[in-house]
């Protein structure tokens, strides 16, 4: 059987943590800023930059393996 006390702290605790996480939702849910949105340069351990792509393969067959 918990104490008065702990009854309290559990509250406390579940309080901050529905706190916590109204903070990170809303976070998820702001615009990212423009710093952020700025593509960052990767420099490999050659001191060269990493070259990024995407992939643009438009795939026209899916299989699917039973297990």
């Amino acid at each position: 059987m918990r104490t008065p006390q702990q009854r309290t702290d559990a509250g406390t605790w579940c309080r901050l943590a529905a706190v916590a996480l109204a903070v990170c939702a809303a976070l998820a849910a702001a615009p990212a800023p423009l710093a952020l949105a700025v593509e960052e340069k990767v420099i490999l351990p050659d001191g060269t930059a990493f070259p990024f792509w995407d992939d643009h393969t438009h795939y026209r067959t899916t299989y699917h393996v039973a297990c």
